[in-house]
């Protein structure tokens, strides 16, 4: 019995040793727990930023409704920050982060990865020389390192992208500078996102984002100069409605300010070559009062193409719901936009939004 207990406990003490030694070399490793945390705000954490510089990376930040006065900053981390129902409108609009025009409204640091994600939110009162509303700090489509982070189901809006820079130094000559009032330096997925009556003093709605583009409303955004819908946007571009952005709406031309020629998007006095492009009045319901869901005669309905990993629009409605007998787009009955168009829901559709300002 002795020798027994003894091999027993000796067994035991090296389960135990082995148990310590995969735990260091767990903690050691950067992961400093077991699995990811929820992060409540404001009910555990007062502000949204006091939570992000709590949160480790794979945890999950989620945002009560309310507005939200701060300039946040992701630090690099690879978390989840969301609004307690990222397909609920009324949610959305009301979970607002609002930048007070001290600075972009949020920050990226330019080194977030794919799994990284902002989901849910009205995104408002920004100002910043580049990147009123959102800052990915991503420099270009020829870097190997940018912000890779997915912006998705939100409302993007009355940001401000302002600057001014001597040129030639010393001249006295001062130039417009505000590069893009909605997004600026993203790389990442962009995509079911209302972008509208942001302003940039310099050019563009979005500029330098070079990662895939697709199914957002890109409308009402203004600038002093150049172009108010995309610039210098390099990545795939699908199923996007540019309208009522001071023209033109992108450069798809080759210069330095050119971006891709996007797909199956509706493009005011654009270039249509694009494969399946359209340039007709996508016909929304409300767009003076931030209501821009399709009509039941939107050209945009069915005109879009499958977007394999896409499966519901910005309100969480599925994607691929028939909405005319027209033969559009590519077949798959894509709408183009943030907004899939469903007859069976067209009193919801057709709503109007209050606007929570």
């Amino acid at each position: 019995m002795l020798l027994i207990e003894k091999l027993s406990n000796s067994k035991i003490r090296k389960s135990l040793l082995a148990l310590a030694v995969s735990i260091l070399a767990y903690t050691s490793s950067g992961l400093s727990k077991l699995e990811a945390a929820i992060l409540n705000v404001p009910s555990q954490y007062s502000t949204i930023q006091f939570a992000i510089n709590n949160a480790d990376d794979g945890d999950e930040i989620v945002v009560n409704q309310g507005r939200y006065l701060e300039n946040i900053n992701f630090n690099g981390k690879n978390i989840i920050l969301r609004s307690t129902n990222p397909q609920n409108q009324d949610i959305v609009k009301s979970t607002i982060i609002d930048g007070n025009q001290a600075g972009s409204v949020v920050t990226f640091a330019g080194s977030e990865g794919t799994s990284c994600t902002l989901e849910g939110f009205t995104i408002t009162n920004g100002k910043h020389w580049t990147g009123g509303g959102i800052k990915g700090s991503a420099t270009g489509a020829s870097d190997t390192v940018g912000c890779k982070a997915t912006i998705q189901n939100n409302y993007i809006r009355n940001n401000i992208a302002y600057g001014l820079w001597e040129w030639p130094p010393g001249s006295g000559k001062w130039n417009k500078m505000g590069f893009g009032g909605g997004i600026a330096n993203c790389d990442g997925i962009i995509q079911n996102n209302i972008i509208a009556n942001n302003y940039a003093n310099g050019t563009g709605a979005l500029i330098r984002c070079d990662g895939i583009i697709q199914n957002n409303t890109i409308c009402n955004n203004n600038t002093d100069s150049g172009y108010g819908g995309l610039v210098m946007c390099r990545g795939i571009i699908y199923n996007c409605i540019l309208w009522n952005n001071t023209s033109p709406q992108i450069n798809d031309t080759p210069s330095s300010f050119s971006s891709s020629i996007p797909s199956y998007s509706n493009i005011q006095d654009g270039n249509t070559s694009g494969t399946g492009n359209i340039s007709l009045d996508p016909q929304f319901v409300d767009p003076a009062n931030g209501d821009f869901h399709l009509k039941p005669t939107s050209p945009c309905i069915d005109a879009g193409m499958r977007i394999v990993n896409l499966l519901f629009d910005i309100e969480g409605n599925a994607r691929g719901v028939k909405g005319t007998t027209e033969q559009r787009g590519d077949g798959s009955n894509y709408d183009i936009g943030a907004y899939e168009y469903n007859p069976g829901k067209s009193a919801v559709n057709n709503r109007t939004w209050e606007m929570y300002e």
